[in-house]
């Protein structure tokens, strides 16, 4: 049970933390000039979504034929994470700063309803994918 817990736990988070869109996106903004952005970001999140749609059906078919293969396709498939996210380590192009107007300079972020509006975005793809979709069913299950 330790094993599983750290395995399925704790490295399984810090997988999913590295590499989840809030990050991505980041540096995609980093790198992308400001007026291709909206563009590139939609690449991303599709990009991002499409993989969450393939591995959500490859992985339960590698399952069934052994779970070790599934694992072990999985894992390779996240190497190429590396070469993938290497174009997105160079520096900004010049000029693709936002704007100081959008940009909060004073007074706390709970203030700003962009803000505001970004976090309740997230909170309710998390609540959705990591509760509703994740965890309920199994604990459904288990009562």
């Amino acid at each position: 049970p330790t094993v599983w817990m750290l395995g399925a736990g704790v490295l399984a988070g810090i997988g999913i933390g590295a590499t989840t869109f809030p990050l991505v996106l980041a540096a995609v903004t980093r790198v992308v000039p400001i007026q291709h952005r909206g563009i590139g970001l939609g690449i991303a999140s599709a990009g991002g979504s499409f993989g969450q749609l393939i591995y959500s059906v490859a992985t339960p078919m590698l399952v069934l034929i052994d779970w070790k293969i599934a694992m072990l396709a999985l894992g390779a498939s996240c190497l190429l994470l590396i070469p993938m996210a290497l174009p997105l380590l160079r520096r900004p192009p010049a000029g693709s700063e936002a704007p100081a107007e959008d940009i909060p300079s004073q007074g706390p972020l709970l203030q700003d309803r962009r803000f505001l509006a970004l976090a309740g975005g997230f909170f309710v793809c998390g609540v959705h994918v990591a509760f509703i979709a994740t965890h309920l069913p199994n604990f459904v299950v288990a009562c």
